[in-house]
């Protein structure tokens, strides 16, 4: 919804607003949802007494098609443990974070066919609490499912391009 902000001097007694779209009101300050991508002009009359004016703001408001949303669910997905260097997980149906001894999670998705992308998210549901929901790196895509361990996982770069959120459930 929009947010309409009558600024006018004088202190107007009625207010006449035209949206653009067909709509109007005769609030002050009125909210209003456009439903249809266009551009809009805002019109606004006020009146005091017998005094009438009208400002009208020509393609004031746009309303675009919002991108459509894409789910992505992981091609690939394992963990591997420094203190089982040779040990692959893939295929468990699990994934691990840990400190000590460190495990990591590889998670892979094949986004063929994005061009560009305004919002990624990365949902990741836990089943034990923690201080903290982890960084995210990105790391070589050469890994295979059933192949990674400790010892042939592509290596970490120094920055992680995002640190997980931390959610409270109650």
């Amino acid at each position: 919804a929009v947010t309409f902000t009558d600024t006018s001097p004088g202190g107007p007694t009625t207010w006449a607003w035209d949206f653009g779209d067909g709509a109007t009101s005769t609030v002050q300050n009125p909210s209003h949802t456009y439903t249809t991508p266009d551009t809009y002009t805002v019109a606004l009359t006020v009146t005091k007494g017998t005094e009438t004016s009208t400002k009208t703001q020509t393609d004031l408001i746009t309303v675009t098609v919002p991108p459509p949303v894409q789910t992505f669910t992981p091609v690939a997905d394992s963990y591997i443990r420094s203190d089982s260097v040779s040990g692959n997980y893939g295929g468990l149906g699990t994934l691990r974070v840990r400190t000590s001894p460190e495990y990591r999670s590889l998670i892979r998705f094949d986004v063929t066919g994005i061009t560009s992308a305004t919002n990624t998210k990365l949902r990741m549901f836990v089943t034990d609490a923690s201080p903290s929901a982890g960084n995210i790196y990105l790391i070589d895509n050469t890994w295979t499912e059933t192949g990674v361990n400790y010892t042939n996982a592509p290596a970490l770069p120094g920055t992680p391009i995002a640190t997980g959120a931390t959610n409270t459930l109650g």
